[in-house]
């Protein structure tokens, strides 16, 4: 079972690798596939088929999260991309951010990002959010405790490429947020939301494609006509129903 997906065919310099979230069987997606499959840039689509914060094996690549940056990096090489833009949300915003930066990443999009998984922080914070398999990730010989904050990791890391992280007004999200606040590359953006699932709650409000078009540097004369329909479709919903409301 693959743990990636390559499509690679597209004759871009840009690189966007896409890193799913948690899932109650990962086997059967990849986060942002259909959003973006069309797009005129390379990508990788990332998902870990264990759940544990891509500390686990990925079949064909190799163990742990240092296998798999190599085995990015060895992608990019042979590729000759000359920009990469990693992209996730929850989970797969803390493997955005993480291997981002261990790749170096020019771009991080990030949206409600874990960042930190150690049973300390969790219990400081109150985050019982899957725990038991936060818990099992102490099990994977492959495990790096060096990665399990990436507060200090980052602190202690020289990447100077861009984070953008959005988060709404869950109090975990803000927690989890408030660890790289500080950082001189990161940017925060918060949202009108309570929810977790912020991704779902922008491309229901029509704005995550734009967002991804723009952390890619890409105009919408660039961007598939579907698309931009998409989006289109969902600012005339927003404009209806504005205009119900007020009267």
């Amino acid at each position: 079972m693959r743990s990636v997906l390559e499509v690679l065919e597209v004759d871009s310099p840009t690189l966007l690798i896409a890193f799913s979230g948690k899932a109650k069987d990962p086997s059967r997606t990849f986060n942002f596939l259909r959003m973006t499959s069309d797009l005129p840039v390379k990508k990788l689509y990332v998902r870990d088929l264990n759940n544990s914060w891509y500390h686990g094996e990925h079949p064909g690549i190799g163990a742990g999260v240092d296998a798999l940056a190599e085995w990015i990096r060895g992608v990019i090489r042979e590729q000759d991309v000359r920009k990469v833009v990693t992209l996730g949300c929850s989970m797969g915003g803390y493997a955005a951010i993480l291997l981002g930066a261990l790749i170096d990443a020019d771009r991080v999009l990030a949206i409600t990002p874990q960042t930190f998984v150690d049973r300390r922080s969790r219990l400081l914070y109150g985050d019982t959010r899957s725990r038991a398999l936060k818990n099992k990730i102490l099990t994977y010989p492959s495990a790096a405790p060096q990665y399990f904050r990436l507060g200090r990791f980052l602190r202690n890391y020289p990447y100077q490429g861009r984070i953008e992280v959005h988060r709404g007004w869950d109090r975990l999200d803000y927690l989890h947020a408030r660890q790289i606040a500080s950082l001189p590359n990161v940017r925060m953006t918060l949202h009108e939301t309570h929810r977790h699932d912020l991704a779902g709650v922008l491309k229901r409000r029509g704005f995550l494609y734009r967002l991804i078009l723009e952390t890619l540097d890409i105009g919408e004369h660039q961007a598939p006509i579907a698309q931009i329909t998409e989006r289109r479709r969902y600012a005339r919903i927003r404009s209806r129903v504005k205009a119900l409301v007020a009267t």
